[in-house]
């Protein structure tokens, strides 16, 4: 995977970045950095910011090409999660460089607006993730219903390619699943699908096909990577709330 090779590149190459903006701001400690209590804990943790930021675009670009390969059948009702996570992941990664230019310019204007754009940071994760848990089942049912109405669309005959056929093949093959609920939806829609069976060389048929439905499938493991989602996001926020402490702390002496 050659587009993992240059990610995992970019994340050693910032976190080098940050060690060694924060060995300089270890040194201007040493000849003018007035609060060791406050400026120390707070550098250290920027290349966190950075790292978790890179990590927060790479998540929200992985999923948006991904949902995008999947629109015609689960809809566009998942589009908006990727979008905000790439926006928010793009913010926490310049936030990271304001707050470490903030201390080592021991600049009070810098560090408040490093606290305030990573309190509005927080509170948009927060509204955003309280908004999708109460649109879950709302959401679901939008995806369900274009899931099997998309069906009706596969064998549709057109001179330029059916985008619907290119969704459900790749969702199919990527996920191991056929059909909505299983092989028995794609009875009476004509042959199936190739990417419906476990051998695709085999002509398709109900006997060697995927067993699982796609929608539940998809479900099941959207469930599964939000609980690690959820973690992540709560041990992000606690370190957010900690930065922001740090320079408010930090901005207060630097004031006096």
């Amino acid at each position: 995977y050659p587009h993992l090779c240059i990610v995992r590149l970019v994340l050693v190459l910032v976190t080098c970045c940050f060690i060694r903006l924060d060995s300089c701001c270890s040194h201007h400690h040493g000849t003018g950095m007035r609060n060791a209590v406050y400026q120390e804990p707070f550098v250290h943790i920027q290349p966190f910011f950075a790292v978790s930021g890179i990590l927060i675009i790479v998540c929200g670009a992985y999923s948006l090409h991904w949902f995008k390969s999947t629109g015609p059948v689960i809809g566009e009702h998942y589009i908006a999660g990727p979008v905000i996570l790439i926006v928010i992941g793009s913010v926490v990664f310049l936030v990271a460089f304001l707050g470490c230019c903030g201390a080592m310019q021991e600049s009070y204007c810098m560090l408040m607006l490093f606290s305030v754009f990573l309190f509005l940071i927080l509170v948009g994760e927060i509204t955003a993730g309280a908004l999708g848990f109460a649109n879950k089942g709302k959401i679901q049912s939008l995806a369900e219903g274009q899931f099997r109405k998309s069906m009706d669309d596969y064998s549709r005959l057109s001179d330029k390619p059916n985008p619907t056929k290119m969704a459900w093949d790749f969702m199919q093959s990527e996920l191991k699943c056929c059909g909505t609920d299983g092989p028995r939806n794609w009875e009476g829609k004509g042959q199936f699908p190739k990417s419906c069976c476990k051998d695709a060389s085999d002509t398709c048929s109900e006997r060697n096909a995927y067993t699982n439905g796609c929608f539940t499938t998809l479900k099941e493991k959207l469930e599964k990577y939000s609980i690690y989602v959820g973690v992540a996001g709560i041990g992000i926020g606690l370190i957010e709330i900690i930065g922001i402490i740090f320079a408010c702390c930090l901005s207060n002496h630097v004031n006096k």
